[in-house]
């Protein structure tokens, strides 16, 4: 293995979506609400091999390597700044039950008095009784990591592992530059879009407002992010999924939108109401190279929804699919500026809305092979 060390400490400044999630993250009382992770399950790996493959996947991501730092211009955002070393962020453990749950709560409490100078992600890495590689859990907070940016990163850690060759691990500022990059041209895309489209959503959004009944806002309800229960989980495989793909193709509708139409029919039978705000996340990697990179520059699309009661499922989904395309064409918008706007039209402090979040893929294909079942 080689290894290139160099002093320098580079400084990024947040992305948009970044300084979002940290807004939100000062004022939650819940220290784990920003907690995402994910575990894998691997096919037996030898520990020296996966560690060297884990270790260059870290150094070619190096926002994992950076802590909070007050900005050196005083901004009200802290800077990311490279602290740390891998050794800060991977641990190994023996692979037993409940660990992946006392990972996140140890992660998390980390997270209770301050985010600054505190590592944002960790990795455990789990092994068996012949000290082979089973499993890796990820936890990171959601500041640094989105899912795409989890997703660049098990790529690098798949590239790697399949490699014949000793993977070389390479320290330098070139991959934070590539970082700062992507950010500044994700807030240049915010206010660009902002600019183009803000006048039209107004307009939007003051004639749905118009048209809209009573029942939407939910003013009496604390405000606030809340962390999820899941109360329900259903797998959809097999002959059921082929028909449920083969309907999309027939129709020509998108998955994600047949799937989001199902889930607004049973929110609105939930709430008696054929109202609400759909929200889509959505990863603006697609297309630019430049963004492909690790950090968190996730953003979500939001429009109303309405439809008569005695609407047909057929036009529910073309609606939607309609409502979709003409918001996805804003896609650069920050949501949160879209739900100011919203909230100021509509004179209400909140809303019901039902948040829609369409994965397409478990996992990056590069690490499929090495897994014994599929992430979760």
């Amino acid at each position: 293995m080689t290894v290139v060390l160099e002093p320098q400490v580079d400084r990024v400044p947040m992305s948009r979506s970044q300084q979002n999630m940290y807004n939100g993250a000062v004022q939650a009382s819940d220290p784990g609400l920003y907690l995402i992770g994910k575990s894998f399950r691997f096919h037996p790996v030898e520990l020296a091999a996966f560690m060297c493959a884990l270790e260059a996947a870290v150094a070619a991501n190096p926002v994992q390597l950076c802590v909070l730092e007050p900005g050196v211009q005083h901004d009200r955002h802290p800077e990311l700044v490279q602290r740390l070393q891998f050794g800060d962020i991977v641990s190994i453990a023996a692979d037993e039950e409940g660990l992946t749950a006392r990972t996140a709560d140890a992660v998390a409490s980390q997270w209770a008095a301050d985010l600054k100078a505190r590592p944002l992600v960790r990795y455990t890495v789990r092994t068996g009784a012949d000290g082979r590689v089973r499993g890796l859990d990820i936890h990171a907070h959601h500041l640094l990591l989105d899912g795409g940016a989890i997703g660049v990163i098990e790529a690098d850690l798949g590239r790697n592992l399949s490699s014949a060759k000793e993977v070389k691990v390479s320290r330098t500022t070139g991959a934070l530059t590539r970082i700062a990059t992507a950010h500044s041209r994700e807030i240049a895309k915010a206010d660009e879009s902002l600019q183009r489209f803000g006048a039209a959503i107004q307009r939007e959004l003051t004639d749905a407002a118009r048209r809209s009944v009573p029942g939407q806002h939910c003013d009496g309800a604390a405000a606030g992010a809340a962390k999820g229960v899941l109360l329900e989980s259903v797998t959809v495989s097999a002959k059921a999924f082929d028909a449920i793909t083969a309907l999309a193709e027939r129709e020509q509708v998108p998955l994600n939108i047949l799937v989001a139409a199902a889930a607004v029919a049973v929110d609105a039978s939930l709430r008696q109401s054929t109202q609400t705000l759909l929200i889509h996340a959505v990863d603006n990697r697609f297309g630019e190279p430049d963004l492909e990179v690790a950090t968190c520059l996730v953003n979500s699309i939001a429009h109303p929804v309405s439809f008569p009661a005695f609407a047909s499922v057929r036009e529910v989904v073309r609606s939607l699919d309609r409502d979709y395309v003409k918001a996805s064409r804003r896609r650069w918008l920050r949501e949160e500026q879209y739900r100011r706007m919203y909230l100021a039209i509509n004179k209400t402090a909140q809303v019901e809305a039902l948040t829609f979040n369409f994965i397409r893929e478990t996992c990056a294909p590069a690490l499929r092979p090495f897994l014994s079942a599929a992430p979760v």
